[in-house]
């Protein structure tokens, strides 16, 4: 049952990133309706990002519980990339329209080298 949990989340992500093609027809107009003025942003500092080993993380996922109590297990990566390559092959047999929104579910499926 693990099994069937890491390509439906890869495919929620997927459907989460096609959301965003179904936006109004003229995205002109609805910033044009807008009188209000936008505020200008405070500059803040970009804080320096920790990288942790696959130990820590591990680590780190085992002190957390579920809802149940029950304690979070780490999914392997061998199995992570079973569940990417049945994905892929998800997307390939789509239908995307338009095909604006087609290019962009091929681009979110890239997954970087090293990644898991």
């Amino acid at each position: 049952m693990k099994k069937v949990f890491a390509p439906l989340g890869i495919l929620f992500a997927a459907v989460l990133a096609l959301t965003g093609c179904g936006g109004p027809a003229n995205p002109g107009s609805a910033a044009a309706s807008s009188s209000t003025p936008t505020p200008t942003p405070t500059p803040t500092p970009t804080p320096t990002p920790k990288t942790y080993t696959n130990e820590e993380l591990a680590s780190i996922i085992a002190q957390l519980k579920d809802d149940q109590g029950k304690p979070l297990t780490v999914v392997p990566a061998a199995q992570i990339d079973q569940g990417m390559i049945a994905a892929k092959q998800m997307l390939k047999s789509a239908v995307i329209a338009p095909p604006e929104c087609a290019a962009l579910a091929s681009n979110n499926a890239q997954v970087p080298d090293g990644a898991t």
